[in-house]
This record gives C-alpha cells, structure tokens and sequence, in this order.
C-alpha cells in the first residue's frame, strides 16, 4: 500500500506550475508513495481550498499577485491547531527574504532556478515528514488531555512509548506469537546528534528528535513499536517477522530514511544512524528463553530484552 501526500501550488503563472508539477511527479511516482498535486493562482483561492480539502503541504510562489508574508501565515495556520508547511518557491536567491519568510513561518525557502534536480522533492519530502509527525503527536496529546494514554510511559520530547513501555510491548508479543514467527529487537543511536545539539542548543535538538521519530514510524508497520530508549537512542520491536532476515530490510530502510538532511528553520541538519538487531528464538515467547541446550535456568522475557539490548550493545 502507498502513501498519498496532498500537495498545493500556488502560482500566478500556469507553466511554473505545470513544471513544478511535472517535476515533483517524477519523484512520487506511486512505488512508495503518490502525490495528489492541486494547483491554484492566487493566495486567495488556496485559501478556499484548504476549506475543503485537506493538504499536507504548499508550494507558495513568491510573485503570486496577492502574496505577503501574512498570507504565508495565514495559509499555514488556516485550518488546523498543526500547522500546514508552506515552502516558499522564489526565482532568485535572496537570503533576506528567505531569513523573513523562515521568521514568518515558512518550513523552508528554495528557488525556483534549481527545478532541474531533486531540491522541490528533497524540501516537500522534508515537510511531508514533519507535518505527519506533528499530527501524531498532536493525536497524542489529545489522547493524554482525555486521560486515554498513560503519560508515565511516553517520552516526553517524542512523545514515543518510552522503555518501560517498550518492555511491556515485547512481553506481549513474546506471550502472543506463535512459533512459526520471529520477533526482533533492534537498537538505533544517532550519529552526529550530539554535535548538533552542543551547536545550535537542546530546542533544536529536541526538534530534530522529533522529526527522526516521525521518519522512523514510516520505517516500520502498525503492528510493529517504535521507541525513544533515552538520549540518542531509539528502539523498535518488530512482531511476527516470518524470516529472521526481514529485520536487515527494516534497518536498510532506518538508515536511507535518516541519510536525507532534516529541515529545521531553513537550516539542514545532518544525521546518520548506526542500526544493529537481536533476533529473539521462538522458545522465548513462551516467556522463557534458554540460550543452548546445557541444564541451566531458562529466562523470563523480561530478561529477553536486557540481554538483547547488551548483545546489540557489544557489537
């Protein structure tokens, strides 16, 4: 099943919007994720479609005849408490529009000579990450208001299942699969994190946290949990594997999700991730584990997942 982002573009001049078009859809090509592309001329009528469609980002032509900087806010903000990413297309660099436009809420600013390569799909690919992920968190947090969540077991910066919660998810799983399955546990540290949290401050590292976990629950199916382990570190369980193998997959996707440049104001920010993986035996999910066949006490699944972690650790 693919994914479909909604996008706008909104441009006075019906070429640059063909060719946007045209552009961003050599990208989305429906292999992993499609785009349903809207196209208006003005501030105004994008506006009115945002009253009745939903989208999940927008493409705003500086030289749109009723374009400002109010209107950049106004169509970010128009109809959701998380806001729209509005990513401002310009035909020149200009470096003090773009600080203004950041200022005034644009998720990034790019210009319109660079059509010819990937920077329109690297910006919306960006955008769509981040708007997805502050909509589970906004869904969160609702669910924390009306006393559905338990916020003991949610990290606070990602508002992912923290370890606790983690480890009650593996006890589950090892209690309801089935012998023909494999569970994985998998470790995720971020490498290049802590730099730039020394150099531009912990709000935006937190902010960059953020974003990793949106990418990260694109990495892995519903059924599976994804993680905040503490600091750098990130982990997921991965339920009901019908190959051991299938966890190489998962970490390949983990680490080309994290090699892309996170957008944070304008500024992009750079990670990569190192990915390593435990494969839990079928006889742990009968809640007991024993690592050979000499006579020895055999583990509770509890245990599974400290052990798991410490192998994934020496590695």
């Amino acid at each position: 099943m693919t994914n479909e982002a909604s996008l706008l573009i909104i441009d006075s001049r019906k070429r640059r919007r063909e060719a946007l078009r045209r552009r961003l859809e050599q990208h989305f090509d429906g292999a992993t994720e499609s785009a349903r592309i809207h196209e208006v001329s003005s501030v105004q009528l994008g506006l009115e479609m945002l009253e009745s469609a939903d989208v999940d980002c927008i493409l705003l032509s500086r030289h749109v005849g009723d374009f400002s900087l109010d209107a950049l806010d106004d169509l970010a903000h128009r109809k959701t408490r998380v806001p729209v990413p509005v990513i401002l297309v310009t035909d020149e660099e200009d470096n003090d529009l773009a600080a203004e436009a950041v200022a005034a809420g644009a998720h990034d600013v790019i210009d319109a000579s660079r059509l010819g390569v990937t920077e329109p799909h690297r910006a919306v690919r960006n955008a769509l990450d981040t708007v997805r992920m502050r909509r589970t968190l906004e869904k969160q947090r609702q669910e924390l208001e009306r006393g559905t969540a338990e916020p003991a077991r949610y990290d606070a910066v990602t508002e992912l299942p923290n370890r606790l919660l983690f480890r009650s998810h593996l006890s589950r799983a090892l209690s309801r699969t089935t012998d023909a399955t494999n569970t994985g546990v998998m470790l995720i540290g971020l490498d290049g994190f802590k730099a730039i949290n020394s150099s531009f401050g912990h709000g935006v590292g937190d902010e960059l946290l953020r974003m990793v976990a949106g990418r990260l629950r694109h990495c892995v199916r519903n059924v599976d949990t994804v993680a905040r382990w503490g600091g750098d570190e990130f982990a997921a369980l991965l339920e009901e594997m019908s190959r051991p193998e299938d966890a190489v997959f998962v970490a390949q996707r983990i680490m080309y999700a994290l090699s892309s440049p996170f957008v944070y104001k304008g500024q992009d920010l750079y990670v990569t991730a190192s990915v390593a993986s435990q494969s839990i035996p079928p006889t742990a999910r009968r809640g007991r584990h024993c690592s050979n066949t000499r006579t020895r006490p055999c583990m509770g699944s509890s245990t599974v997942v400290v052990m798991a972690i410490a192998s994934i650790r020496r590695r």
